[in-house]
């Protein structure tokens, strides 16, 4: 299958400020409130939620972080390459990916409030991947931050490259 036959099968749409493709595939029936939330949510959320994502070679997805926790499950196409700044100070690249050998994993987790970005790895030969993306607790709009290039590279000075090509 090609990229448009991709996206219309799995009835794909882009993702408006991040990137990509998307379409929730799962949102769970239980409702999790306030009180048996961390300080960081105001309201409700559901317990968790799932996405179809697809990122072709003239897109990527934007740096940002949530408040939840995000894991990444590789499904085929090409492997990526994400990018993820922590509270810390630190960072680190992360393949995903299901070539064992070269040090790829089908599976990642971006820890909550951790920055992150992905864009496929250079010269793939098939122009696209496609993940799965599980959030605890489920996705909320008011949760995303859309990262500013200009405090991102401030505050992590040694991955100013990356940033700046994962920031729009």
């Amino acid at each position: 299958m090609n990229v448009e036959e991709i996206i219309d099968h799995l009835h794909l749409e882009p993702l408006p400020g991040e990137g990509g493709y998307f379409r929730r595939i799962y949102t769970h029936s239980h409702r999790l409130t306030t009180d048996s939330l961390p300080p960081e949510f105001t309201a409700s959320r559901d317990l968790a939620s799932a996405i179809y994502y697809l990122i072709t070679n003239n897109m990527y997805s934007a740096l940002h972080r949530l408040d939840a926790t995000e894991t990444f499950h590789f499904h085929f196409g090409d492997a990526v390459e994400m990018l993820q700044l922590h509270a810390d100070g630190s960072g680190e690249t992360i393949r995903i990916g299901n070539d064992l050998a070269k040090g790829e994993s089908p599976f990642a987790e971006v820890p909550s409030r951790t920055w992150q970005g992905t864009r496929l790895i250079p010269n793939g030969k098939h122009g696209y991947a496609l993940l799965s993306i599980v959030v605890t607790p489920g996705f909320d709009w008011d949760d995303f931050e859309l990262a500013d290039r200009h405090t991102l590279v401030t505050q992590y000075p040694e991955w100013q490259n990356e940033i700046t090509s994962l920031t729009r």
